[in-house]
């Protein structure tokens, strides 16, 4: 386990399989997840569960063991030194900060494990606002397609952003205490 304030991090388990399915093809977080709306059959859903998977871990609350999220690291390069990063909030959990506090204790753990210069994140601009101020927390746009993704009646941008071990390192260092972030990632 990893282990946080509120939350810790536990490996998905076939019995996380159906709470999962759910929570992914949701109406709520469904449209912001890979998916995008669609609702593939549980069989589908089960064979893209693990592709190009690093790790993946179920955000659960520290008091009542309920599952409050999803994060993932994917599309690991070796040679570029760099993974993907996502984050999928249960419906309930949304704006409670414990899917946030997960993202932090993944982002801890992938820097402390494997030799990462930088991870990536990819995010819809209509998904833009679930994140706050991803530059203020030390992620550097590095990608834009404009007009990529049609949603809600509109035509969206879609951003990348990275975070570079450095600034992890300073990030950690700032907001590890508070969430129970170890603060000593090697550079």
């Amino acid at each position: 386990m990893i282990s946080g304030k509120r939350v810790r991090l536990r490996p998905v388990s076939q019995a996380d399989y159906a709470w999962l399915y759910e929570t992914a093809t949701s109406p709520e977080a469904g449209v912001r997840w890979r998916y995008r709306g669609a609702t593939p059959s549980p069989e589908s859903f089960m064979g893209s569960l693990w592709e190009s998977v690093l790790c993946q871990y179920v955000v659960e609350s520290q008091e009542t063991r309920e599952p409050q999220g999803l994060v993932v690291a994917y599309g690991h390069s070796s040679r570029g030194m760099h993974a993907y990063v996502a984050v999928l909030a249960s419906p309930d959990a949304v704006g409670s900060g414990r899917a946030l506090e997960g993202a932090f204790l993944l982002l801890d753990h992938v820097f402390s494990t494997w030799n990462l210069g930088k991870v990536y994140l990819e995010v819809p601009g209509f998904n833009l606002s679930q994140f706050g101020s991803l530059t203020g927390l030390g992620f550097v746009e590095e990608a834009r397609l404009r007009d990529h993704e049609w949603h809600d009646g509109k035509m969206w941008d879609h951003f990348t952003f990275a975070l570079y071990r450095s600034s992890w390192n300073e990030m950690a260092a700032k907001f590890g205490p508070v969430i129970g972030v170890r603060t000593q990632t090697s550079s």
